[in-house]
């Protein structure tokens, strides 16, 4: 079975989990297979296109959405896939990878 990072890292997405305290990005898959925790996780508004900031990373995961703030363990947070944009001459190139990469599910 292929490995989360080595399926979403060529197109320079990785796991909320490998995000630093500080790090932000932009949610673009939820990967849970678990329908109560996707609805749990949609309902505090993790859903994909949504800017994330981490906060903390031990004991959990904490992290801001808007104004609310979210706290999950690291395996959950491993299956909420994140792009974290660089700079504007590298941002349209991601972008056309990124959106390959959505719209192949």
């Amino acid at each position: 079975m292929e490995k989360i990072e080595e399926k979403y890292d060529a197109a320079g997405l990785i796991p909320l989990s490998k995000l630093r305290s500080g790090q932000h990005g932009i949610i673009v898959s939820l990967l849970s297979k678990n329908n109560q925790t996707m609805h749990k996780l949609m309902a505090l508004g993790v859903l994909p296109g949504m800017r994330v900031t981490v906060q903390q990373t031990y004991p959990g995961i904490l992290f801001r959405i808007g104004h609310t703030q979210v706290a999950i363990d690291a395996e959950l947070a491993q299956e909420i896939i994140i792009y974290i944009p660089v700079d504007k001459s590298t941002h349209d190139a991601k972008h056309h990878v990124l959106h390959t990469v959505v719209n192949k599910k």
